[in-house]
């Protein structure tokens, strides 16, 4: 959760570095432009295509977090069931899904997903309650049906 904090976190400075970047690039190429300096041109045009072309994209992906955040707060309270993570944080089913399997690849690698009988996934489980051991070069955890550890790839 920390980490993911973190890159929520410095995404935002970026995104305000860029934002930024659109007005100083302005007023360099406009001061540049009037005084005849060559040196101020290059950084003005510089700063204002990136300005313009970064801002957007740096500020969607901020606000790709937030969902991420929330459902992983909901995993971290206790509730393991898509159908209330979706309801507590309004999101889709199918949208809950992708990000909880997000989550587990990048930030909560001891959560598995379980799935019923029917194929639908309905809650996760800690990996450690359903792990046959633990791989003896990193320390990841084992499942039943496993040759070789999903972390680093040693044979088991």
């Amino acid at each position: 959760m920390n980490k993911l904090e973190k890159k929520k976190r410095s995404l935002l400075i970026i995104s305000l570095l860029f934002s930024f970047a659109l007005p100083l690039g302005l007023f360099l190429l406009i001061f540049g432009l009037n005084i005849g300096w060559l040196f101020l041109w290059i950084p003005g045009i510089v700063f204002l295509v990136a300005g313009f072309y970064g801002t957007p994209l740096l500020w969607v992906g901020y606000a790709s977090y937030f969902p991420q955040i929330r459902i992983a707060n909901c995993i971290l309270n206790g509730i393991l069931s898509f159908e209330q993570m979706s309801k507590n944080t309004g999101l889709k089913l199918k949208e809950v899904i992708n990000i909880v399997q997000k989550l587990i690849n990048d930030y909560l690698p001891y959560y598995l997903i379980n799935e019923n009988k029917t194929g639908l996934l309905i809650n996760l489980q800690r990996q450690q309650d359903v792990a046959k051991g633990r791989c003896r070069y990193c320390g990841a955890y084992l499942l039943d049906n496993s040759t070789h550890c999903t972390n680093c790839g040693a044979p088991v």
